[in-house]
């Protein structure tokens, strides 16, 4: 099933999740993104956040801020 997937994606899509998947700081820099004001920025960075918390959650688990640590 992920290969379907893999199959729609661009190829900076998968580019951008493969970085991703084996860099911290991109994860963070998408993050940032997401506060981009080009919705075309936000939306690409939402995209690849979402195809990578589909693929291995845990990379973006320590990015959502958690209401016990008041972020």
């Amino acid at each position: 099933m992920a290969e379907n997937k893999d199959e729609q994606l661009t190829d900076e899509e998968l580019a951008q999740l493969q970085l991703a998947e084996e860099n911290e700081n991109a994860v963070d820099r998408l993050v940032k993104e997401l506060g981009c004001p080009t919705r075309r920025i936000r939306q690409f960075a939402a995209r690849v956040l979402h195809l990578l918390a589909e693929r291995d959650p845990q990379r973006v688990v320590p990015c959502v801020p958690r209401a016990d640590r008041g972020t």
